[in-house]
């Protein structure tokens, strides 16, 4: 996957030196960085795109994403209210953007109200109890924020988000939960961490390298992200079918699992 989207993006920079001027060009360059987390880039292209066509909404939505990401949440919330009642952005998608943005520029109002639409939509969805979890301790309700991010965890346990909210009400409460779960928050912000490093900077470097992608993959399940991390070590066993860390890891995991049949088979793959 991250060795498609390298690839990806190089074969478009070769298509923009033919076609310095193309505005699609542009959207999927820009696209394609904000997709493998290189903000900078994409955030150049998406401003290109806004200029030749103004109306792009879902482009000017990407870009407020993006600035979002690189603490521009000024020119983000700028962004956002040019597409607000667009039908081409997904309106939860929107308002948990506008959301975070508000709660960042200590517009709290405006954010109680997206809060509130989101809240009648969609209750249960873990990204929108962190960012109410946020919003209660801004306004100090702090009761009602652990509500909000204990749910989040029970939903997403592996969410260095959510665990960071629950963290911050726990610190505010003073409860004896606090050291327990700073514990796992930190174990889950260093992976977070080696995760994006390895996606922006290690593996593009190096797009087909076994080890770096095992890494990548292994990572991602341990950090409650199974499916994607699965894809990533197929396409590890992909490239080297005898890659030994590769066949250890996926025995370990499918036997916790109890899918012995699967274990069984990388543990057949294991040289002594």
């Amino acid at each position: 996957d991250s060795e498609k989207k390298y690839l990806l993006r190089q074969s478009l920079k070769d298509v923009e030196k033919r076609h310095p001027n193309d505005v699609q060009i542009h959207w999927l360059l820009g696209l394609a960085h904000a997709r493998g987390g290189l903000l900078t880039p994409a955030l150049k292209y998406l401003k290109k795109v806004i200029e030749v066509d103004p109306g792009r909404d879902i482009a000017r939505f990407l870009l407020a994403r993006v600035c979002m990401g690189k603490n521009q949440h000024q020119e983000a919330h700028a962004h956002l209210q040019k597409v607000k009642e667009s039908r081409w952005v997904n309106q939860i998608d929107f308002h948990l953007a506008l959301m975070r943005t508000c709660l960042e520029l200590d517009r709290l109002t405006e954010a109680r109200k997206s809060g509130e639409k989101l809240m009648t939509q969609v209750p249960h969805d873990p990204l929108v109890l962190i960012e109410m979890g946020n919003l209660c301790l801004a306004e100090n309700q702090v009761k009602q924020a652990t509500r909000y991010a204990r749910e989040a965890v029970q939903l997403s346990p592996g969410s260095v988000e959510a665990r960071l909210v629950l963290v911050k009400c726990l610190r505010r409460t003073g409860s004896q939960e606090l050291e327990k779960e700073v514990a796992v928050w930190e174990k889950l912000k260093k992976m977070s961490e080696e995760i994006e490093d390895l996606q922006t900077k290690q593996i593009p470097a190096d797009p087909r390298n076994p080890d770096l992608l095992y890494k990548l993959g292994s990572l991602r399940i341990k950090s409650g992200k199974e499916s994607r991390g699965l894809q990533e070590l197929l396409r590890v066993l992909q490239l080297a079918p005898d890659h030994q860390p590769t066949h250890r890891f996926l025995a370990e995991h499918f036997g916790r699992k109890g899918d012995e049949q699967r274990s069984a088979y990388h543990q057949r793959r294991i040289k002594n």
